[in-house]
């Protein structure tokens, strides 16, 4: 039973409509919920303004009706007020999703001392669960909008705010522009490639270019940046671009103390890729020093936090997910921590091999190459032939 404080703020969740007395989800044609004339009324009431206090006053029924709302998780309750001059936090993620699902309980236990600003690098996404039950639910505008509402909701449920800046996920930079389902069901192993293939230059300057311009203004006493674990070409795009926008603003964010954190859920199948990005950091001059955030008090709040996210996947999918990663990075194995890296000295330049996270298969592939080529140098042509396909549009 949700602990209904007057001061709190009732705030509906942004995927749900009703429609005829029941609330959908989504493109669901299945109803969700079924609200009488008594709940329609309320729900017409949570503007995301008015407290629990003057809804009651309005409704004197309201309460057991707001629980229900929330139990079902179709709203939220945000406090309507928050420690001035709190600590200032800059969280940067490469995706609508990202931070919480890293850091979440570490920004949920910190929210009364920090006040954090949210920025999602990839503003402009047309991903959602829908690409795996094959839905048309392909247009840009509309899940950038959804997806930015789902933040927003987190970050006033945290006391902070959020913002988007303009750049494409991987699935955009592949093919800009409203998908049709159609198209997507013709090329959907060639996104999936292009998505794990490694960021280029040009990706790089772009995504690098948009973060210098956003640190160079920032009077953060804090800024977190993802370590990049795993193989999404987002998550190693955001590491390369961060290291780069630091290293052209070196001396002139010398006022704030400079974070790592290591991607969730991407360590539970590159469970070895954090240790081997720190240990790229320091074979080149930098250095990291590992922070054990103990976050099992408010692990259970971060998990409703990343049910908000619902247009990205199921609670019953992500949650043990996100648990598992949690024991990993507990000391003991049995506790739920969240790991971060704090940057004491800047690295010079890094082989990129190196904090790859396929950089075994690359190694074991070189050796077999050489015995290969050295049988095969005089022939004039090579045949390539790859069980995964090339990406083109």
């Amino acid at each position: 039973m949700a602990d209904l404080q007057d001061d709190l703020i009732p705030i509906k969740r942004p995927h749900f409509q009703l429609r005829d007395g029941q609330l959908f989800f989504l493109l669901s044609t299945r109803a969700f919920a079924d609200l009488d004339d008594a709940d329609q009324r309320l729900w017409a009431q949570l503007d995301g303004v008015r407290t629990v206090g003057a809804i009651r006053r309005e409704t004197p029924d309201a309460g057991a009706r707001l629980s229900r709302f929330h139990e079902l998780g179709v709203c939220e309750l945000a406090a309507g007020h928050f420690p001035k001059h709190r600590r200032q936090v800059l969280v940067l993620e490469p995706h609508m999703d990202d931070a919480v699902l890293s850091v979440g309980g570490l920004m949920w236990a910190m929210r009364n001392q920090c006040e954090f600003t949210l920025v999602s690098v990839a503003g402009r996404s047309n991903f959602t669960s829908y690409y795996d039950l094959d839905r048309d639910f392909f247009n840009v505008a509309t899940v950038s909008a959804l997806r930015c509402a789902e933040s927003a909701l987190v970050m006033r449920l945290l006391g902070g705010r959020h913002l988007a800046l303009d750049e494409m996920e991987a699935p955009l930079r592949f093919n800009p522009g409203n998908w049709t389902l159609e198209w997507f069901q013709r090329h959907r192993k060639q996104i999936s490639a292009f998505i794990g293939h490694p960021a280029v230059e040009s990706e790089i300057e772009a995504w690098s270019s948009a973060i210098e311009t956003l640190l160079a203004t920032t009077a953060a006493d804090e800024i977190w940046l993802p370590l990049g674990i795993g193989a999404h070409a987002d998550h190693e795009l955001m590491r390369w671009a961060c290291l780069r926008a630091l290293s052209r603003l070196d001396g002139k964010l010398s006022h704030a103390m400079i974070y790592f954190y290591e991607d969730v859920p991407y360590g539970v199948k590159y469970s070895a890729h954090s240790a081997q990005i720190v240990a790229s950091i320091s074979a080149s001059g930098g250095a990291l020093e590992r922070c054990m955030e103990d976050v099992s008090a408010s692990f259970g709040t971060k998990l409703r936090l990343l049910s908000v996210y619902g247009s990205q996947f199921k609670p019953n999918y992500i949650w043990p997910l996100v648990e598992e990663a949690a024991r990993r990075a507990s000391p003991d194995g049995d506790g739920r921590f969240e790991r971060r890296f704090l940057l004491q000295s800047m690295p010079g330049s890094i082989d990129p091999i190196a904090t790859y996270s396929g950089a075994g298969e690359v190694d074991r592939l070189a050796t077999r190459l050489e015995t290969w080529y050295a049988r095969h140098r005089s022939a004039q042509r090579i045949r390539i032939l790859t069980p995964v396909p090339v990406s083109y549009t």
